[in-house]
């Protein structure tokens, strides 16, 4: 199901995710809610688009011509979507999902001490790269389970489980049963640990990689498209090449290095507020051209619950409020 959240229903203006369930946001999983509506669907990719500009134009083309009254504004995740996006003739402004993410979840635990070298917090799919983590001898993993997993998940668990058997299971703290953790204890995890781990070459923007910035921990990453990227520089993180032995000498030297959490929390945080406010601003330009609405959006707090996925029940009931 897409995340987002209604911005507006007078004028209806809709934030909501691309995914494989919903190619165009949730008008895809409610098309008759807006048949015959002025609306305005701000559409947030989850995956990079890096191969997908021309198959999104035609879908965009095709939604025209269903809901004539809708109009479609891509939300780049990276500079290098809003410009093949805008190059493809698609309408983008910048909007990286990221900036939803509430920095009063995540943040730094004061006196929580270190158990864990490093945190990967990854689904296990093949693209998360858990083979990266093998040299590291005190590691953390957050997972999650979906009901849709496919046979070949199953089986990366297998395999995973069996190269990365030191490592704890944050998951399974409890007598080894699997269970999904909050937010607050994710943000515990975080905090527990020293670096955390973005090692995928390709996905969306990694909502881990800023919860681990927020948290005031360092980043060890490879080299990616997806949106994660523009969050990171020399000062909170280090770039390297995707072989193990180069992720496990980039965890130490940032564990050396002790860098401090207010540092990294502090220039996450600066930088999302500036990105934040350069949304709002796009916002109300395009609803004072598509909907003829002079500031629509007062401030950031409108976008609160847009980093959560929601069901189509839960949808129906935020369109009939």
């Amino acid at each position: 199901m897409p995340r987002g959240c209604v911005i507006s229903k007078e004028p209806l203006v809709v934030l909501s995710s691309i995914n494989h369930d919903a190619p165009l946001g949730i008008i895809s999983q409610l098309p008759d809610y807006f048949r015959g509506k002025r609306s305005l669907h701000l559409l947030s990719p989850s995956w990079s688009l890096h191969d997908q500009f021309d198959v999104l134009f035609q879908r965009v083309q095709a939604a025209r011509q269903e809901f004539s009254d809708a109009e479609f504004v891509i939300l780049a995740n990276e500079e290098f979507e809003l410009v093949n996006l805008q190059l493809s003739g698609l309408l983008s402004i910048a909007g990286n999902a990221s900036i939803f993410i509430d920095e009063h979840i995540f943040k730094p635990i004061a006196d929580c001490p270190k158990k864990y070298d490093a945190l990967y917090n990854a689904l296990f799919k093949k693209f998360k790269n858990h083979d990266l983590c093998s040299e590291i001898s005190s590691l953390a993993l957050i997972f999650y389970r979906q009901s849709y997993d496919s046979a070949e998940v199953k089986e990366n668990e297998i395999r995973v489980r069996k190269l990365l058997a030191h490592a704890e299971f944050l998951n399974e703290r409890q007598k080894g049963v699997f269970k999904y953790l909050s937010l607050n204890e994710v943000c515990e995890g975080i905090n527990q640990s020293q670096v955390g781990l973005c090692l995928s070459h390709i996905e969306g923007t990694m909502r881990a990689c800023v919860e681990y910035l927020l948290c005031g921990i360092p980043v060890v990453s490879v080299p990616a498209v997806g949106g994660r990227m523009r969050y990171l520089d020399d000062s909170n993180s280090r770039l390297v090449p995707a072989n193990a032995k180069s992720v496990a000498l980039a965890v130490q030297e940032l564990k050396q290095l002790a860098i401090s959490p207010d540092l990294i929390r502090n220039s996450i945080i600066s930088i999302l507020q500036f990105e934040r406010q350069c949304f709002v601003d796009s916002v109300n330009l395009l609803a004072k051209r598509f909907c003829s609405s002079s500031d629509l959006v007062l401030d950031f707090s409108v976008f609160k619950d847009a980093i959560n996925y929601r069901s189509v029940e839960q949808w129906q009931r935020a369109l009939a409020e």
